[in-house]
C-alpha cells in the first residue's frame, strides 16, 4: 500500500481571520452612526433639545432656567461630555461634545440669562 502524506492547508485560516476582522468593526460602526445622529439644538424658547438614538430616536428638552449646575468631563479617549444638574436633583449627561469645558461655560451664561427672563433666582432653586 502507498503511503500518502496529507498536509494541512493553512490558507483556510484567512477567511476566518477576515470574518473576525469584519465582525470586530460592527460595534465601532454602530457607535460612529450614533455619534453622527446625536444632535444638540438651542431653541428660541430657552430650551436645549438633545436628539439621540440609532434605532429608537429619543428627544429630550432641557429647560435652561431649571439647570442648577453645568460641568464638563473630558476623557482623552472617549472625548467630552456635558453634565447638567437640574433644580430637582436629576442629572443629565450629554455625550460626544467637543470642547466640553468651553460649552459648559457658554451654557452657564445662557442659564443665567434664562433665569433672569423667567424671574427665577438660584436661592429659590435651593
Amino acid at each position: 500500500m502507498n503511503n500518502i502524506d496529507v498536509q494541512k492547508d493553512w490558507r483556510a485560516v484567512i477567511p476566518s481571520l477576515l470574518w473576525s476582522w469584519i465582525l470586530a468593526w460592527i460595534p465601532s460602526i454602530i457607535i460612529a452612526i450614533n455619534i453622527y445622529l446625536t444632535k444638540y439644538e438651542l431653541q428660541s424658547n430657552g430650551t436645549l433639545l438633545h436628539k439621540s438614538g440609532v434605532i429608537r430616536q429619543r428627544y429630550t428638552n432641557i429647560d435652561l432656567y431649571r439647570v442648577k449646575n453645568a460641568s464638563a468631563e473630558i476623557n482623552l479617549i472617549s472625548g467630552g461630555k456635558l453634565i447638567l444638574t437640574n433644580s430637582d436633583g436629576s442629572i443629565q449627561v450629554l455625550p460626544y461634545i467637543k470642547n466640553a469645558d468651553q460649552i459648559a461655560n457658554v451654557i452657564r451664561g445662557l442659564v443665567n440669562e434664562q433665569r433672569k427672563e423667567q424671574g427665577v433666582s438660584l436661592i429659590e432653586m435651593l
